[in-house]
């Protein structure tokens, strides 16, 4: 997998909003979001923010992830819902 180890600065963050990404922000942890997919970012003691979440597809507000079952993908959450990752709930989205 991915590791991502840069760190952002506020501003940053920030401009996101001005870009058409929906940001919303609770305690130091930010989410960004825009096409059903999104990705989540918080707050070092550096006040720079790091992404803790890749950008991944989002199912009914949650990060998701796609599983490769052989004949048929995926889409899993972390509370344990799992989606057939078909076209008609993103669109937009190919296999």
């Amino acid at each position: 997998m991915w590791n991502v180890e840069e760190r952002f600065a506020p501003k940053a963050i920030e401009s996101l909003a001005a870009l058409g990404f929906a940001v919303g922000s609770t305690r130091g942890v930010v989410r960004v979001e825009k096409y059903g997919c999104g990705a989540e970012f918080r707050q070092g003691t550096d006040a720079k923010f790091q992404l803790t979440v890749l950008p991944t597809i989002m199912v009914k507000g949650q990060f998701a992830r796609l599983w490769d079952a052989g004949y048929q993908k995926f889409l899993l959450t972390d509370d344990g819902l799992k989606l057939p990752a078909t076209r008609v709930g993103q669109p937009g989205f190919r296999l």
